[in-house]
């Protein structure tokens, strides 16, 4: 997009939190190693908001707090330790959607519209350790 000289954007997107519901299904590598993909249901909220300036005088601020409802995929691995030690190291890729904000021109009526759309998806990696109450 380009802008006319004097304009100004401004985008904030947050992730506020975000929750998945996934299953896992895998393979031993070897006596102590499991290799596995994983998927389901996320969630997740965002906090939206963008601003399009043209000074000296009109602006299309928007905002809003959104939770939404989209699919987690991902693989990992986790090898036994020691007991019921465990460490796993895991990626996972969200998408969650799109979400569209409209401008709110002030002063009202300027003689266009605007809009800023986001594409709510990530990525997560990360790395623990585990331990596993009970037997083997």
């Amino acid at each position: 997009m380009t802008l006319p000289v004097g304009a100004q954007v401004t985008v904030e997107e947050k992730l506020k939190w975000l929750g998945t519901m996934r299953g896992r299904i895998g393979t031993t590598v070897t006596d102590r190693t499991l290799v596995y993909v994983t998927g389901g249901l996320a969630v997740g909220n965002y906090n939206l908001a963008s601003t399009y300036a043209f000074i000296p005088d009109v602006a299309y601020p928007s905002s809003r707090n959104v939770t939404k409802v989209g699919w987690t995929l991902g693989g990992g691995a986790e090898f036994a330790l020691a007991g019921n030690w465990t460490a796993k190291a895991e990626y996972l890729y969200f998408d969650l959607g799109k979400e569209t904000l409209d401008g709110l021109p002030v002063p009202a009526n300027p003689p266009f519209h605007v809009q800023s759309e986001f594409k709510l998806n990530g990525h997560i990696v990360r790395v623990g350790v585990n331990y596993k109450f009970g037997g083997r």
